[in-house]
């Protein structure tokens, strides 16, 4: 890859490409960005709880089984999963998902409602989605069990 800017390039440089590579959205000290079912952010003051209905943003997931236009946003109407099924795990324990998909209404932004799993210790368990043998850097969930 070579880039141009303001008429200078620069050096070349080798990327390399992948049809999926999973990534959570996280905050700068790693704990992820996630919402509980009713829109508030998932945090130290008010953790995921064993059984709810969390949500997470993720990106890399891969072509779509509803065609959505490059830079377009993601339709609500019909919604739009991955081809391939990704899975989640936190502490070790698999989370049943309910839904994976673009998230209606913006660009390329994925996001996962799950169950939280129940058995795991309170604290900050790591959490990571694996997608067709590629996983994503683990990430923190503050969470308590029920």
């Amino acid at each position: 890859m070579i880039v141009s800017a303001n008429g200078a390039l620069s050096t070349p440089d080798a990327i390399q490409l992948a049809a999926v590579m999973p990534g959570l959205a996280a905050y700068a000290d790693g704990t992820v960005i996630g919402q509980h079912a009713d829109g508030t952010l998932i945090s130290a003051k008010s953790p995921a709880k064993a059984g709810e209905i969390a949500i997470v943003y993720l990106s890399g997931l891969g072509v779509t089984d509803n065609d959505v236009a490059s830079g377009g946003a993601a339709p609500g109407d019909t919604l739009a999963h991955p081809s391939s099924m990704p899975t989640l795990t936190i502490g070790g324990k698999d989370a049943k998902i309910a839904f994976v998909g673009l998230t209606p209404g913006l660009v390329g932004l994925y996001q996962m409602n799950f169950e939280v799993p129940a058995g795991i210790d309170a604290g900050n368990p790591q959490m990571k989605v694996t997608q067709e043998g590629a996983s994503s850097a683990p990430v923190l969930i503050p969470y308590i069990p029920k």
